[in-house]
């Protein structure tokens, strides 16, 4: 199938890049994270129905394509739509665009649209994907609580059922290069199925990683008895949001790391961000970093968590800062001082194997080793910034190291990071 680009609408072409019968556009244009989608396959001469997400100048990606035995008759393009028919579907793609939907990160939705009866209960797709891990968000049980720790855990139903899907291994964030927090790169969400009538019901998600599936399964008993079309058949929306889908929140003081690996360089340590709100009284939080067995020196001062409403909050290492050893496995890690009355609440992904870890707290004395944490597969909305010695902002008009470090009552390593000068 060819597209006859003297039929694609205005609004579509200002968006897109056509090229090889393949639709593309950078959805999240900021050098440190990007994100680029193409609609088809740029990898062949033909129209193929299949999308691909890449981010971080394609370090990872994902992509999925539609299983049908039946030949695409036609594509067409409506506002932001690209979409295709068969005989039996209506297939329609589009951006979901932020702060438009539960989704409010932004998001792409792979839309089908039964015309009529589908032969099996199953919509499958092949999957393509580069450095991706698969993290399978199942619905909370009793094993997930920790007294104290989480005590209150929030999955939505659209999450419950979903994967999360993070950079295998990512590279530390660092003032100088690109910015990938914790490492979450998308979120493919459970499938509502709607039918004429407004009735809807959840379909089942599974991806099989290693035979390169993607299946939706539909409740037979919904497909009996429901009314063509049937709207979201798929209702494969894949998201791009930075923040764990899960919300937890803690009555205790507590200790939670959230390690990665540095570097071949190391570097000082500028920032640890956390994403939190608090409901009632501010919290007091600390910040502090482990490598593979100890607590590093110096720690961070303590800050106060004042937002009602969540926001990435930033603990700063000052006046000075903890040097990172170099290809380690570091851990960002806060302390906080929270109680019934005045919890605490953060964002997580559930499942996964990176070893972050646990613990209740005196506030504010830390545990002095790792092995004193509990370990947990637990992803929190938790990451650090640092950065090695740079030296060319010295030159910038001539100003010295020493005069640039006092203007604006500034650190110079707090200087070389704004707008990305080194």
């Amino acid at each position: 199938m060819n597209i006859e680009t003297n039929k694609i609408q205005d609004s579509v072409l200002q968006k897109y890049t056509i090229s090889k019968n393949t639709f593309s556009a950078s959805i999240k244009n900021y050098k440190k994270d990007s994100v680029y989608v193409e609609i088809g396959d740029a990898k062949q001469n033909s129209f193929y129905p299949q999308i691909k997400l890449m981010r971080w100048d394609n370090e990872v990606n994902f992509s999925m394509r539609l299983v049908d035995e039946l030949p695409i008759i036609d594509v067409f393009t409506e506002a932001n739509v690209i979409g295709w028919y068969t005989e039996n579907k209506i297939v329609k793609v589009y951006e979901v665009l932020k702060g438009t939907s539960i989704y409010d990160e932004g998001s792409y939705e792979f839309e089908i649209t039964l015309l009529s009866k589908p032969k099996i209960n199953k919509i499958e797709f092949t999957i393509s994907h580069k450095n991706i891990e698969f993290l399978y968000q199942p619905p909370v049980s009793k094993y997930e609580y920790v007294p104290g720790v989480l005590d209150i855990i929030i999955r939505p139903p659209h999450v419950v059922g979903s994967y999360a899907l993070y950079y295998k291994n990512p590279p530390f964030t660092t003032s100088k290069g690109k910015w990938y927090g914790m490492g979450k790169a998308f979120h493919i969400y459970r499938p509502k199925i709607t039918d004429s009538r407004g009735i809807s019901v959840w379909g089942e998600l599974d991806i099989d990683e290693v035979n390169n599936k993607l299946c939706v399964t539909i409740p037979q008993e919904f497909l009996d008895e429901a009314v063509y079309p049937v709207f979201h058949a798929a209702g494969a929306t894949i998201g791009y949001p930075t923040i764990g889908a899960t919300e937890g929140a803690s009555t205790t003081p507590t200790a939670i790391m959230s390690r990665s690996n540095t570097d071949d360089f190391g570097g000082d340590s500028n920032f640890i961000y956390f994403y939190c709100k608090k409901i009632n009284g501010n919290i007091p939080m600390v910040g502090a970093f482990y490598d593979l067995t100890r607590i590093l020196s110096p720690r961070a001062p303590e800050i106060t968590v004042s937002n009602s409403t969540y926001q990435w909050v930033s603990i700063p290492f000052t006046p000075t800062k903890p040097t990172l050893p170099a290809s380690t496995l570091c851990g960002a890690t806060v302390g906080y001082n929270c109680s019934v009355s005045d919890p605490i609440y953060f964002m997580y992904d559930s499942g996964g194997t990176t070893p972050n870890r646990y613990q209740t707290m005196t506030y504010p004395y830390w545990k002095f080793f790792v092995a004193n944490y509990m370990p947990t597969t637990n992803r929190y909305s938790l990451y650090a910034s640092y950065g090695q010695v740079f030296n060319s902002i010295y030159a910038i008009n001539n100003i010295g190291a020493d005069e640039i470090g006092s203007i604006n009552n500034l650190e110079i390593t707090d200087i070389k990071e704004v707008n990305g000068v080194d």
